[in-house]
């Protein structure tokens, strides 16, 4: 046998596995579309997901500006983005929800002038 079709019958295959995940999340998808069409509950409470796709697509930019950094601050970390939120507010003492120390910045703002408030991340 030729190893391409034997390739081709695995992908297949796999793709066969998948379909009744797939045909229950859209199953899902439905339900929550037909449950909020039929207005047992309002948009500001669950919208559909036809208005959320739309609301996302009209609201595109703004989402990747705000996706960027919360990437950003997952694959670098809580530090990092502690000691950048000590930079930005120096009078507010930055605590990570970890129970680290403050970050650098902030400790030094501290030394300087009392914090006003405390945020923790």
């Amino acid at each position: 046998m030729d190893v391409h079709l034997i390739s081709i019958r695995r992908s297949g295959r796999r793709a066969l596995r998948a379909l009744p995940s797939l045909a229950i999340a859209l199953l899902l998808l439905a339900a929550w579309q037909i449950y909020a069409d039929t207005g047992h509950v309002g948009d500001d409470v669950l919208p559909s997901p036809s208005r959320v796709a739309s609301q996302g697509w009209a609201n595109r930019h703004d989402l990747w500006e705000n996706t960027l950094p919360t990437l950003r601050a997952t694959v670098v970390g809580s530090g990092r983005t502690s000691e950048e939120l000590g930079r930005a507010f120096p009078q507010t003492v930055v605590r990570s929800s970890g129970g680290g120390a403050p970050a650098a910045s902030s400790r030094v703002s501290m030394q300087t002038r009392p914090p006003r408030s405390s945020q923790a991340i």
